[in-house]
């Protein structure tokens, strides 16, 4: 079952989603639909929901500000501005397969091998920001064979 919802824009919001419809090949509505669902699956995937209630706290607005004061608190921890990183650095091992190892409670420890599906192709990261996704990967490739010239 589907509902029809109006929304009104403000143009800067609306000029994104023009944009980001044109480069996924999508229409505008299709894309406002796809933020929607993704926004509402956050709001009810809330890892802390379970302890509401279950302490008090000294921040009145804690209950409804928690996200930004875990991000806040954790924020330090992951700010690697200053380190050096290598982009790409993994991407040509990755291609050819990459191992993962899981160890399990008990001791065990489980070996899977992982490499790309058949006809699965791994987009380097400066064409992925252009095509982020199958679809519009594919509507680029149906227009080039669409100008290639017969032999």
């Amino acid at each position: 079952m589907t509902h029809t919802l109006t929304l009104e824009l403000p143009e800067q919001v609306y000029e994104t989603l023009l944009k980001i419809a044109k480069r996924q090949g999508q229409r505008p509505e299709a894309v406002a639909v796809q933020w929607l669902a993704t926004a509402s699956e956050s709001q009810l995937d809330d890892p802390f929901e379970q302890f509401i209630g279950a302490f008090s706290s000294n921040v009145p607005d804690w209950a409804d500000r928690h996200d930004e004061y875990l991000r806040l608190a954790i924020s330090p921890e992951y700010d690697f501005s200053g380190k050096k990183g290598v982009r790409g650095k993994y991407h040509r091992a990755y291609q050819q397969g990459h191992t993962v190892r899981i160890h399990e409670e008990d001791g065990a420890v489980t070996t899977r091998y992982f490499t790309l599906e058949e006809g699965a192709v791994l987009l380097e990261p400066d064409v992925r920001e252009y095509f982020p996704d199958s679809a519009s990967v594919n509507q680029a490739l149906r227009g080039l064979i669409g100008l290639s010239l017969p032999d």
